[in-house]
Formats: structure tokens, C-alpha cells, sequence
């Protein structure tokens, strides 16, 4: 990362059902320095923090997905 970058941190839905959460890497203090000399932001980001947002995102994506304007690309390695 560049100093000054900011991250945003998703991704957790497979951890959503689980009775225990999995055991975490090393946090070591490495990667928490890298964290601080580069001034990085971390930004957690849930999507219930947006659903008052649904019915705009609705009204904008449906029509983009019905009319076939949306197109999705896979990679599979």
C-alpha cells in the first residue's frame, strides 16, 4: 500500500453460520507497523450499513439487469 492508503475490509459472509469463528493469522506487530509508518485507513463495511439505499440501487440496477446491459465476466483459475 501506498502511505496515506485506505482499505476497505468485506468478505466475511462465509464466516456468518459458523458455531466458532476460525483461528486468526498473526498480527504481529509487523504488519501493525506497517499499518502505522504508512498511515493506512481500515474501513469495515457491512451491507446492512447501506439498505436504506435499496430501493435507489433497485430502481437504478434492475433495469440495467433486465435489459441485458449488465454482463457478468468469470475467471476461473
Amino acid at each position: 500500500m501506498k502511505d496515506y492508503g485506505r482499505m476497505i475490509i468485506c468478505g466475511l459472509i462465509s464466516d456468518y453460520n459458523l458455531d466458532d469463528l476460525p483461528e486468526s493469522p498473526d498480527l504481529s506487530s509487523t504488519p501493525l507497523r506497517q499499518i502505522a509508518l504508512k498511515r493506512l485507513v481500515l474501513k469495515g463495511l457491512m451491507v446492512h450499513d447501506y439498505f436504506n439505499l435499496y430501493p435507489e440501487f433497485h430502481a437504478e440496477v434492475r433495469p440495467v439487469i433486465q435489459d441485458g446491459r449488465f454482463r457478468l465476466k468469470d475467471y476461473v483459475v
